[in-house]
């Protein structure tokens, strides 16, 4: 398998590590406990960051590449780029809520 599918897989799996992460977290809150919120501001930073900087510009590549190969496939990947914008307007959400604790 290229290296860059194999970066991405690993990727994804880290991004899955950490939404399990978030949700242990979420879970501690939901008990009435307090969470770590230095782990909740992490992973927020992670995923402002890491995916568009890093991630999303590997599967750019690869897109365009498939584009040239098999338009019609290449569709699905515009999907993608609207889930892409879809969990960044979520991370938004919940990152404002975790920072209005600290205001």
């Amino acid at each position: 398998m290229p290296a860059v599918i194999n970066s991405l897989l690993e990727d994804h799996r880290n991004m899955a590590t950490l939404l399990d992460i978030l949700d242990q977290e979420l879970q501690v809150f939901d008990r009435g406990e307090r969470p770590d919120f230095d782990v909740l501001l992490g992973i927020i930073e992670y995923f402002r960051t890491y995916p568009s900087q890093v991630h999303h510009p590997k599967e750019a590549l690869i897109a365009a590449r498939l584009a040239r190969r098999d338009p019609g496939r290449a569709r699905t990947i515009s999907d993608i780029q609207s889930e892409h914008g879809q969990a960044s307007c979520h991370l938004e959400r919940f990152a404002k809520l975790i920072e209005s604790v600290f205001d």
